[in-house]
């Protein structure tokens, strides 16, 4: 194919057809060019697909976060509720019987508190922001996911001192 132009480029310039000559490579850069630029647009096509691919990763990456921690609240929860079963058998036998304080502290100090700390998986939204691939997510989801992250750490903060004042009565 290159040969081809080539031969009508030569056979151009040498009978001294100029005006065919400039029209064919006039001809001849306007292909280059669109060559060109059907190139970049292909480029930015792929490089919107691997931006689309690396954003559908961080969000399932999201939802397995926030299924984890579903699951994480739900045993906490479980958890709460059996020390709050032991509390009320407590409070329940305390109020039958006359306790003396001794009696009251010991049967304190043997109940359980809770001890699983309450953990948030925070290693998706933390890569997000460290990479400076949050700009992938929309405006609107990435404000619920920093306002999700400041109520997980309001949340371990209020279960950290429950806890410390749990632990100091005992």
């Amino acid at each position: 194919m290159i040969k081809f132009f080539r031969r009508i480029r030569y056979d151009l310039f040498d009978k001294n057809k100029t005006g065919k000559y400039i029209k064919y490579a006039i001809g001849e850069i306007i292909l280059v060019v669109i060559g060109i630029l059907i190139a970049l647009q292909i480029n930015n096509w792929n490089e919107n697909k691997k931006l689309v691919t690396k954003t559908q990763v961080y969000y399932v990456q999201l939802l397995d976060d926030l299924n984890n921690d579903i699951l994480s609240v739900e045993n906490s929860i479980h958890e709460f509720n059996n020390h709050l079963k032991e509390y009320e058998d407590y409070t329940s036998s305390y109020d039958k019987e006359k306790l003396t304080p001794l009696v009251a502290y010991e049967q304190i100090s043997k109940l359980s508190f809770i001890s699983t700390p309450l953990t948030f998986n925070t290693n998706t939204i933390e890569s997000l922001q460290n990479s400076g691939d949050i700009g992938l997510i929309p405006s609107n989801i990435r404000n619920k996911l920093m306002d999700l992250r400041r109520l997980q750490n309001l949340t371990i903060s209020r279960f950290e001192d429950t806890n410390d004042g749990q632990n100091n009565i005992t």
